[in-house]
């Protein structure tokens, strides 16, 4: 039981790891390893944990905890910044159009140069 909450950690450290790079292919796969995991320490009988593999889940727990937030909020910002980079392609698009609308005739812009 041990090596599966030490497996739960390291596999969200590199999960939090991935997202830090930008990595979100390999984020995607070890968040389902990680889910793996989850599911084999939930199958496990509560009450057959020794007292000290309580306190270890409490502190496993709490440090995954830490690290979720973590990477939560490094998503949130490349979501941020996908976002902001989506407004800007939008102006330009904008812009465009207007551009292309102030040319005389039906001509595109690119092709009146």
């Amino acid at each position: 039981m041990v090596e599966a909450f030490k497996d739960l950690l390291a596999l969200t450290a590199q999960a939090r790891d991935s997202a830090r790079e930008g990595n979100f292919q390999d984020l995607r796969v070890l968040i389902d390893k990680r889910g793996a995991v989850l599911e084999r320490i939930g199958s496990r009988d509560k009450a057959a944990f020794t007292d000290t593999q309580k306190i270890l889940a409490r502190e496993v727990a709490l440090c995954i905890s830490e690290l979720d937030a973590e990477i939560a909020e490094l998503i949130k910002e490349e979501m941020d910044r996908d976002n902001r980079e989506m407004l800007e392609i939008a102006n330009k698009l904008r812009v465009l159009m207007a551009y292309s609308r102030g040319l005389r005739g039906n001509r595109r812009f690119d092709s009146a140069l």
